[in-house]
């Protein structure tokens, strides 16, 4: 299964395209699998049966339904439970400064649907490649 997470109308044929929004509002969106959720739950999904994850421009708006635990933990947890070994999250968040790190995104920084704010050091705590133990 391939999860298009905070779909919006974008529906991608052969994804499993989720959202909030009613899915009556695609009804023109023929034959696109969708399924209505609120992210900011457990995601109805069962434990390691997604290959692929998309979230562009979704993980910053999500809260934790578990107030001990940050947002954007809460997001890359979920992903983690939801795909199978070996699968693939691919997502995007607006980064709190430009690309300069010099000067501050004020897009990220002061839209209040924003509730967790991503930084490019992010990358070193949460992926991979940056985190595996090597041993000599």
């Amino acid at each position: 299964m391939r999860l298009h997470l905070g779909c919006n109308d974008d529906l991608k044929l052969g994804w499993t395209n989720v959202d909030q929004i009613p899915q009556q509002v695609f009804a023109w969106k023929v034959g696109a699998d969708y399924v209505q959720a609120d992210l900011s739950e457990r995601w109805p999904f069962d434990d390691s049966s997604a290959d692929y994850i998309l979230a562009n421009d979704v993980f910053e708006h999500l809260l934790s339904p578990d107030a001990g635990i940050p947002p954007k933990v809460w997001c890359l947890n979920e992903s983690w439970r939801v795909l199978r070994p070996g699968g693939i999250l691919e997502f995007t968040v607006p980064c709190i400064h430009l690309e300069d790190r010099n000067r501050i995104n004020s897009a990220a920084w002061s839209d209040p649907s924003h509730v967790s704010k991503w930084t490019y050091e992010d990358v070193f705590y949460y992926a991979e490649q940056f985190n595996t133990p090597t041993y000599e």
